[in-house]
């Protein structure tokens, strides 16, 4: 069986990102081509595939490894 790979999104490094581009949840899922449920509900699991991290960056104008979460 094939092991996926998860990222660990950074709630506050997200919320920062959105603000600076003035998106809301709904402008957001708009830029990604993607329902405002189907960002709900990336948003609640906090860990994301690669593919879904790399429309966040781009939807967002920022490099992914400027929403993910710093390792304790």
């Amino acid at each position: 069986m094939r092991e996926s790979m998860y990222f660990k999104l950074s709630q506050k490094k997200f919320a920062l990102a959105m603000a600076e581009k003035g998106f809301t949840q709904r402008d957001l899922a708009r830029e990604m081509g993607v329902t405002s449920q189907y960002v709900t509900n990336i948003l609640s699991k906090n860990e994301v595939t690669p593919f879904v991290m790399g429309k966040l960056s781009k939807a967002l104008s920022v490099s992914v490894p400027e929403l993910i979460a710093d390792e304790a």
